[in-house]
């Protein structure tokens, strides 16, 4: 595969390098990248009627585009919900895109449809200090500038500055010294949401995680680093019980883990019966992926969850490794590679083919069917496969 950068110019000559596989930009870089500008700023004033919104920004600091300290910005916004009042007094990090007549128009980074102008920008905590290992090169890019305004945020996190929404642009970013940095010093965190989310970003939550499987980061450091965060985040899943925006923004690092090494397993297997909903579904997707002889044992154990999900997880990742599919990761899955056989397939029969579960799902009303075949199929192969120590 051709590595070479791609250099993408935003805004006043300001360039932008993404690595040549534009899948490992993460979705906040693809987001400044859009953006025409991108500032810190104060609501000034503001109204929403129905579902217009029309605003003006103070602006504090510029990222990127034309404006700087104390400039005015115009915006106008349609919500998509219904709702009346006054929005002065937000604070926050703005992705903007030019409109006409001067407008702007937020780009907003949670999402689109029916939501609130709070989501129309990332809410930050005015005054709130910079982690000290949180410091830039000499020449940062513009996704290091935007990771240090979220990790100024995380540590404040509250009902007006959002865990979720700060930590899931933050895990969003690809990963860079600055954001390793970021994500070091939040893993010694005494504050548990503001730890996880640092392990998470550890982790890693695209195809650049050396947990991914795509061989773009083999560094032997990372890799163990990875892991050991996995592991860290496995033996206090129970302390996040209660805590759904916790683990909802880590559970796409779980579910990006395709690493076939034993102690990444075994966490994975910890997570995945946790019943901890969001990321007991990413740690069962990461195994079904993965079905490699030592993850058939949890693949098993999956089946015999309460959640319909998870107990497809399972059967899927038993029908992978019959069907003698490879292990699912984020460059084979464009071509469909992942769903070509790479090999001998010992234990497939005309009776796994009946049930498989490879390249399609449970047919409607069948569940319960496929789910005795394939607990059917685990007790029939169990010794052969998962010997007692």
């Amino acid at each position: 595969m051709n590595r070479a950068s791609l250099t993408v110019t935003v805004g006043l000559g300001v360039a932008l390098s993404f690595p040549s596989w534009a899948a490992d930009a993460g979705p906040t870089d693809r987001l400044i990248a859009t953006a025409d500008a991108i500032v810190v700023a104060l609501v000034q004033s503001g109204t929403q009627t129905g579902y217009a919104a029309s605003f003006a920004l103070s602006v504090e600091s510029g990222i990127k585009g034309p404006f700087g300290a104390g400039d005015a910005i115009s915006g106008a916004w349609g919500t998509g919900l219904n709702a009346s009042g006054n929005l002065a007094g937000g604070y926050g990090l703005w992705f903007l895109k030019r409109g006409t007549g001067g407008q702007w128009t937020p780009l907003s980074p949670l999402g689109s449809g029916q939501i609130p102008f709070e989501m129309a920008y990332l809410r930050l905590s005015s005054g709130a200090a910079v982690p000290p290992t949180a410091a830039t090169s000499s020449s940062p890019s513009l996704s290091d500038l935007v990771a240090v305004q979220l990790a100024s945020a995380l540590p404040y996190h509250s009902a007006s500055v959002p865990l979720y929404d700060v930590g899931s642009a933050l895990l969003g970013l690809a990963e860079t010294p600055t954001t390793l940095s970021v994500f070091r010093t939040f893993s010694s965190s005494e504050d548990i949401a503001v730890q996880f989310v640092g392990l998470a970003g550890l982790v890693g939550t695209g195809p650049w995680s050396p947990l991914a499987g795509n061989g773009h980061n083999t560094n032997v450091s990372r890799v163990l680093e990875a892991r050991s965060a996995l592991s860290r985040i496995a033996a206090g899943i129970a302390t996040i019980s209660s805590r759904q925006d916790v683990s909802a923004v880590i559970g796409d690092a779980i579910a990006i883990a395709r690493d076939a090494n034993a102690g990444t397993i075994a966490a994975l297997g910890t997570i995945a019966t946790s019943n901890i909903y969001n990321v007991q579904r990413g740690a069962a997707e990461a195994l079904m992926d993965i079905h490699t002889p030592a993850s058939l044992p949890l693949l098993a154990e999956l089946m015999d969850s309460s959640d319909p999900w998870v107990q497809d997880c399972g059967m899927r990742g038993l029908s992978r490794f019959v069907d003698g599919l490879p292990v699912t990761i984020p460059d084979n899955v464009p071509n469909f590679s992942n769903l070509v056989s790479q090999g001998p397939t010992a234990y497939r029969t005309s009776a796994t083919d009946q049930y498989s579960l490879s390249r399609r799902g449970v047919p409607a009303g069948s569940e319960a069917e496929y789910l005795q075949f394939w607990k059917g199929w685990w007790l029939a192969n169990k010794a052969t496969l998962a010997p007692a120590q």
